[in-house]
């Protein structure tokens, strides 16, 4: 299958939980990216308030010059990364996979894994408003190919584009 950046979001969730093995294995080195809409149903989940659920399970991360929230990692020693504060070493299971955020519902190891994460990405930070967003996302395309419908000449006016890229806006 074909992804592109104007993929619907019930297509990529079809996709990816055929091809989902649930082996935890992302969540061993990562986490997952928590959309504002989502805290309040993951903190009712818990039992707790949507401060309590921020102050105790995210952290922020920034991505394209857009802040979002991720879970926690539980780093060992001076690791850059570590596990998700939700998975359960016993099980090697999510703890609230039944809530999931659509981030983690689509992070997968599969021969798609590398499309869905860059569909997720530029349809969840990338902010083509935002000429700091659009720059970085310009840097990150110096080293990936873009999704079908994610060049930046496909998401921006020509003359905003070169404005934004030689630094006349800002």
């Amino acid at each position: 299958m074909l992804i592109s950046k104007d993929t619907p979001k019930e297509a990529i969730l079809e996709l990816v939980e055929k091809e989902c093995k649930l082996c935890g294995h992302c969540c061993l080195f990562s986490s997952g990216i928590v959309l504002d809409d989502e805290i309040p149903r993951l903190a009712e989940h818990l039992g707790m308030s949507t401060e309590e659920f921020k102050k105790r399970y995210l952290e922020q991360f920034t991505k394209f010059h857009t802040t979002r929230h991720r879970f926690k990692q539980v780093r060992v020693g001076s690791a850059p990364h570590g596990r998700c504060v939700f998975l359960d070493l016993e099980t090697n299971k999510c703890k609230i996979h039944e809530v999931k955020p659509l981030h983690c519902r689509i992070s997968t190891c599969s021969i798609y894994g590398e499309d869905v994460q860059k569909w997720f990405d530029v349809n969840f930070f990338l902010n083509p408003n935002d000429p700091q967003s659009v720059r970085e996302y310009n840097l990150y395309l110096e080293f990936k190919e873009p999704l079908l419908g994610a060049e930046l000449e496909s998401l921006l006016p020509e003359e905003d584009l070169k404005k934004i890229l030689n630094y006349e806006r800002w």
